[in-house]
């Protein structure tokens, strides 16, 4: 079941922080990671591992659907965080420290499908599993059923950055 959620904007002192590691390889799990414009899945897993170890809150990684004004919709993964008092807030650390300032502009719309933990998203990496579940496969699909105008678009970058994975 997709649930379209709110995204924040990240503090501008994790934005500088993240920008300044761009590239920079740290070590979770026995993996070797690093933030990159193409890998929304370890990005969120290392900003989820940053807010974890530095602060007092909890993070998660949230996988599902995001929908642009365009028409264009694509399989993505955001963060989670909640305080003590499980109030929260969705931020998407890609989006606000990575992406260019075009894909940061665009009007979209967020929809989560699935909340993982660290140790899950870290086990689907080491283990090569498909990043995505099926269900996220299947909203894809359902969309661009309704949506057919940008599928082509869609699936070609969706080829391009599977050849550079």
């Amino acid at each position: 079941m997709m649930k379209e959620v709110a995204i924040e904007k990240l503090p501008v002192d994790y934005i500088k922080y993240i920008t300044k590691n761009i590239g920079v390889h740290q070590y979770i799990g026995g993996l070797l990671l690093w933030y990159s414009k193409n890998a929304c899945h370890v990005n969120s897993l290392l900003f989820c591992n940053l807010i974890n170890t530095r602060t007092k809150l909890h993070c998660s990684i949230i996988e599902g659907l995001v929908i642009c004004n365009d028409g264009l919709a694509y399989e993505h993964q955001w963060n989670l965080i909640r305080d003590d008092n499980n109030n929260t807030e969705y931020v998407d650390v890609t989006m606000d420290a990575i992406a260019s300032e075009n894909e940061r502009n665009a009007e979209k719309k967020y929809f989560e499908i699935f909340e993982h933990n660290m140790d899950e998203m870290l086990g689907k990496i080491a283990e090569g599993k498909p990043l995505f579940s099926k269900e996220v496969h299947n909203a894809i699909d359902e969309y661009y059923k309704i949506h057919p105008e940008k599928e082509s678009f869609y699936r070609e970058g969706k080829r391009a950055l599977d050849s550079r994975q």
